[in-house]
């Protein structure tokens, strides 16, 4: 089935993301942030076995986008949907990368079949996303915080934390 939007060829490459792969990019890229999640090698490899199996949510595509200089730039995790919704998990840039990761993520989603990709939104990603003309929904689900520890609250309020559906609600979804 033809496309109606196509999506033009990313410049940036990418390849397959492992758990050792993905505890170096969290240590290297989230330190900027005030709150991000801490993972060993061990805790990733097993969660991301488990998302992996996860049934009828779709094919998990878990990549790591590298620069034309071959630097990483960010990552992404999304299971995807030929022919339908493809469902984002977590997606991390560089701050200057923002729009090449999301550029890559559209192509490869777009390449594969799908007709079109949800996910949370990280204030960071909410100009690059108006500028690609992406529709927005504030709707559900929503994200329930508690913490009696106002550092942590504010962290949260202010965007200025990472924490993706692979923190969250995909956890508590595997039973």
């Amino acid at each position: 089935m033809p496309h109606r939007f196509h999506q033009p060829a990313p410049e940036a490459s990418s390849e397959e993301l492992d758990a050792c792969t993905l505890q170096l990019c969290f240590s290297e890229f989230l330190d900027t942030r005030a709150l991000w999640p801490e993972y060993d090698e061990h805790a990733l490899k097993w969660l991301l076995e488990m998302i992996t199996r996860y049934e009828g949510r779709g094919t998990l595509r878990k990549l790591a986008i590298r620069n034309a200089k071959r630097e990483l730039i960010g990552w992404y995790l999304y299971y995807l949907n030929p022919a339908g919704m493809s469902d984002v998990v977590q997606i991390v840039t560089k701050t200057n990368s923002v729009n090449e990761v999301l550029s890559h993520l559209f192509y490869d989603a777009w390449r594969h079949g799908s007709a079109a990709i949800s996910g949370r939104l990280d204030p960071q990603f909410m100009q690059a996303l108006s500028d690609k003309h992406c529709f927005l929904d504030c709707g559900p689900p929503w994200v329930l915080i508690n913490s009696h520890d106002p550092e942590i609250l504010g962290a949260i309020r202010s965007g200025d934390s990472m924490l993706s559906r692979l923190e969250g609600e995909m956890c508590l979804r595997f039973t």
